[in-house]
């Protein structure tokens, strides 16, 4: 693939949040997909996927949120073009967009219609059920950062992080451009646990800092020093932000001069591979006690608490997931009226 592969929407603590809407204002042709059950949807991503791969044309692989490796979206830098599930904008689609309607194309009957209906409204409520646990997760955390933020040092960490910051872009020039930012996600919950894309995102870079520590030791204000001082110097910047809480950073890229600096705790905690690698311990740097064992009990307790939320909501994705696949079972539509809508697609998007 001659591209990225990330997330642009994430189901959070706060509801479904996607940023695809501010993405696709650039790009001239855009088709929307509405109505597609997964298995076709999938035929003709990878379909199109391997005409940009033969055609040696860069895009941007935009994966569905809740899925590992299921296309939501492929943005298309040459010819500009953007080819898109309709579940991943969350205002009006864009007047000049082009629509390819399954409802119109599919072979239903009243009765098929009826238990595709009634699939999709069992699905709209596991999935606000679903958002209901992710949000009293978001909560729960909150009560496990309180403990650590009132036992650290925050001059301390904020110091050394500077330094850090300060040592990481030694040498490095500054530029004249005005520098600009996108918002992504490089992750997400599944029913197995959750996946990331760092490594993806991050391969042959010349630095990455791993951020180690505990809820709310100021991680997250770690990577806003990063971007900013990034931005200050003229470098565009890849925010990815934290899928539970998009309050929260997860990552920050400089991606012209390869830097990375990222959240490596769980549930997406990664060790050093390359010797360049570097670990900034905040926990270590800024704790005025042995917070762990002080509070072991409190914390425990928080701990399974914000696991069974968790739980529950991947046992929502779960049951939503398969929901989903019967929908499958229910339509009907031959291999070559699915041929011709790929193709349709195709042509609209002007890459081939």
């Amino acid at each position: 693939m001659n591209g990225k592969t990330y997330y642009l929407s994430a189901n959070t603590g706060g509801g479904y949040v996607s940023f695809f809407d501010d993405v696709i204002t650039s790009y001239k042709r855009i088709i929307v997909i509405k109505n597609a059950p997964p298995e076709y949807k999938k035929s003709i991503f990878n379909k199109i996927k391997n005409i940009l791969d033969k055609e040696n044309l860069v895009y941007d692989n935009i994966i569905r949120s809740g899925t590992e490796n299921e296309t939501d979206a492929l943005l298309i830098d040459f010819p500009s073009a953007v080819i898109a599930d309709e579940n991943i904008i969350t205002g009006e689609i864009p007047l000049h967009a082009d629509i390819i309607d399954f409802i119109n194309i599919l072979a239903c009957d009243c009765d098929e219609k009826k238990n595709l209906a009634f699939l999709q409204n069992k699905t709209e409520r596991l999935k606000r059920k679903m958002i209901s646990h992710l949000s009293d997760a978001k909560k729960i955390h909150d009560e496990w950062e309180k403990i650590y933020i009132s036992n650290l040092d925050f001059d301390k960490i904020n110091t050394q992080a500077e330094k850090i910051i300060s040592d990481i872009f030694s040498g490095i020039p500054d530029k004249t451009a005005v520098s600009d930012d996108c918002n992504r996600f490089f992750g997400t919950l599944l029913p197995r646990g959750n996946i990331n894309y760092i490594n993806e995102l991050t391969k042959d870079f010349n630095k990455r800092i791993f951020i180690k520590g505990r809820p709310g030791t100021g991680k997250s204000t770690i990577l806003k020093k990063f971007k900013e001082y990034a931005k200050k110097k003229g470098y565009n910047t890849e925010t990815y932000y934290c899928s539970l809480d998009t309050k929260s950073l997860d990552m920050v890229i400089v991606r012209e001069i390869g830097l990375a600096f990222f959240d490596s705790t769980s549930p997406h905690e990664m060790m050093p591979v390359y010797d360049s690698d570097t670990v900034f311990n905040v926990y270590e740097i800024g704790k005025k006690t042995n917070i762990d064992e002080y509070y072991s009990d409190e914390l425990m307790i928080i701990s399974n608490k914000y696991n069974d939320e968790i739980k529950k909501a991947k046992e929502c994705l779960y049951t939503m997931l398969a929901l989903r696949e019967e929908t499958s079972k229910i339509i009907k539509l031959t291999n070559e009226d699915l041929d011709d809508v790929t193709n349709r697609i195709i042509s609209m998007a002007s890459i081939k």
